[in-house]
């Protein structure tokens, strides 16, 4: 089949690409494009089935020949930002986070640190991007606020950079509360060995059970 011919077939607009063969088990042959081609979103489906279960669908690297010579990886890289736009990621089911950094009392019952302490949340073994952060209390004490920052190098939990537009508000008891992230993508980037702390603001009273979850997507 031709060139133009096979790019139709994938969704792909092509300017004489030169094209590479991916064999993906499971669904037919799928043709990767190179850097010079315009593209529209080609997608490898598997084969739908008229009754029973769903086809698999696998992607396999190469294996290692002789001695103790090393598999191939599998290596999923997104697209790249032009300036201060935002890069690609990986999403699954068209949803984008892949890791979760947790900070959470042992008992619904734990007394919420007081106001002004603050704690340690995650520590990056990787690069990372913060996608997403959310909080909340099992019972609500006065006014508990927290905010989440970034350190990096030796600088102290609490004193980095917030990743938030302002302060989360826990005012309701076994509520979550989503908090906004800040809109710049350098502030949002984690590199290895970067740090997420938080610190507890407001009134704290009578509150217990603080839960804190930041979503990750590796960068």
């Amino acid at each position: 089949m031709p060139a133009e011919q096979d790019g139709k077939a994938l969704g792909v607009m092509m300017s004489k690409p030169r094209l590479e063969t991916l064999t993906v088990t499971g669904a037919t042959t799928l043709a990767s494009v190179s850097a010079t081609t315009s593209v529209t979103t080609p997608a490898v489906t598997a084969p739908t089935v008229s009754s029973g279960a769903g086809t698999a669908l696998t992607v396999t690297s190469g294996s290692g020949v002789g001695g103790t010579a090393a598999g191939g990886n599998i290596n999923l890289v997104p697209g790249a930002a032009v300036s201060t736009g935002t890069p690609g990621e990986v999403v699954v089911n068209g949803v984008a986070g892949i890791t979760e950094g947790n900070w959470f009392q042992p008992l619904s019952s734990t007394a919420c640190p007081a106001s002004a302490a603050v704690g340690n949340i995650f520590i990056a073994n990787r690069a990372y991007r913060i996608k997403g952060v959310r909080a909340s209390l099992v019972l609500q004490g006065t006014s508990v606020t927290v905010n989440i920052t970034k350190e990096s190098g030796t600088t102290a939990p609490g004193a980095g950079t917030t990743i938030l537009t302002g302060n989360m508000s826990l005012a309701v008891s076994n509520t979550v509360v989503t908090g906004t992230l800040v809109s710049t993508v350098a502030t949002l980037l984690m590199a290895a060995g970067d740090r997420l702390s938080f610190t507890i603001g407001g009134t704290v009273g009578a509150a217990t059970g603080l839960t804190m979850t930041v979503l990750l997507v590796p960068a």
